[in-house]
């Protein structure tokens, strides 16, 4: 393993890899005391080598770019969101081709969410040691375990990843994964809209259209105060002070600061932009209040339906060792339910074939479901 800290050393490594068709990332970083997460370490991998590198000191970590977005090279990574965010931000473009040793597990037959230390253990036969989870990743020095701590995460992934690639494409299944892999590439998965924030704020059920349009403010607000000061958003406001200034619409500091805490938090400054907020809602016509998102259909109205649809996706899922979640939502399956055709994933490509047919004739009562020997069986009607 190399460790580097050196704008030389990284060209050094990058020379040494240059051939290759895969690589192997993750990072290490902290959040708790920022809104950005603070990248402490970036490990990567190939085949035959595996490099440790430090951003902490070695901030402008530019010459990655090219090798992050070249199309010959898959960027391997295992339950990567958070990693292809934070490098998203970093090099202001997507990490791209990419491979997620997690989703691929779902499609072989592996329990959702398979963490990576059972998947070692599957693939390699080497139990992690898991020990340093908490290290604070900031903090120089770092001991020899920390960093093979650190290394671990992506030193088994390019053998996981060829032996999963290759048992893929030969069960026909590779395909079933590009979808997904190219929407981890989709720039707009990592930028944030702070109008559509509101909708993350928790408690908000309780609020009319008119205070939900403050709320948008107020959430809209936090959110680009927080990214300015590079500040947790609960620490500029919590969510529950921004639904009780939504609830009292106060409209000036002195009504303000009749809710508890308030002033001690906003201050003179802040709190003058949470009024300004409050009134800027206030001021927004009511046709262009927001609306909460509903589902357009009762569930209850549909349960029969729900309960055969729902065990005819085990059933497949089950007989083609994939992850239900894999195949289909919940959500789908209600509006599947209730009529709807266009737009679905389970009716399109192998989702399709694998169930979605099914269940349109189970609909149709082309099928009929019961139990034989105490396991569901299938019969086509139309035979």
């Amino acid at each position: 393993m190399s460790y580097i800290s050196t704008t030389a050393e990284l060209s050094s490594y990058l020379n040494k890899i240059q051939d290759t068709s895969l690589l192997a990332i993750d990072t290490e970083f902290l959040r708790e005391k920022t809104y950005y997460p603070r990248l402490c370490l970036l490990q990567l991998a190939t085949e035959d080598t595996s490099a440790i590198v430090d951003p902490l000191v070695l901030e402008d970590l530019s010459l990655l770019r090219p090798i992050m977005t070249d199309p010959r090279v898959t960027k391997v990574f295992h339950a990567g969101d958070q990693d292809r965010a934070i490098l998203f931000r970093l090099f202001d473009r997507p990490v791209t081709p990419v491979f997620d040793t997690q989703s691929a597990a779902m499609v072989l037959g592996f329990p959702q969410q398979m963490g990576l230390a059972a998947l070692v253990k599957s693939y390699c036969d080497v139990t992690l040691n898991k020990t340093d989870s908490f290290t604070d990743w900031a903090q120089r020095p770092l001991r020899e375990t920390q960093l093979k701590y650190a290394i671990e995460d992506v030193l088994y992934l390019p053998r996981i990843y060829r032996e999963m690639r290759d048992k893929l494409e030969k069960n026909g299944r590779m395909a079933w994964l590009e979808q997904d892999f190219r929407r981890m590439a989709n720039s707009e998965l990592y930028r944030i809209d702070p109008c559509q924030r509101w909708r993350k704020v928790k408690r908000s059920s309780s609020l009319t259209r008119r205070q939900l349009a403050i709320l948008r403010e107020l959430a809209a607000w936090r959110e680009l105060t927080a990214q300015k000061r590079d500040y947790p958003r609960n620490w500029i406001i919590t969510d529950e002070l921004m639904i009780e200034i939504a609830h009292r619409e106060p409209e000036n500091t002195e009504e303000l600061f009749k809710i508890r805490g308030l002033q001690e938090r906003l201050g003179k400054s802040w709190s003058k932009e949470v009024v300004a907020a409050v009134q800027r809602a206030l001021a927004t016509p009511e046709d262009m209040w927001p609306v909460r998102q509903k589902s357009k259909y009762r569930e209850s109205d549909f349960t029969g339906a729900l309960d055969l649809m729902t065990a005819l996706v085990h059933l497949r899922a089950k007989q083609n060792h994939i992850s239900t979640t894999l195949l289909v939502s919940h959500d789908e399956l209600l509006r599947l339910a209730a009529g709807e055709r266009e737009d679905m994933a389970i009716l399109a490509d192998w989702r399709h074939d694998m169930v979605g047919r099914e269940l349109l004739d189970l609909l149709e009562g082309k099928l009929v479901l019961s139990l034989q020997n105490g396991v569901l069986k299938v019969t086509d009607t139309a035979q």
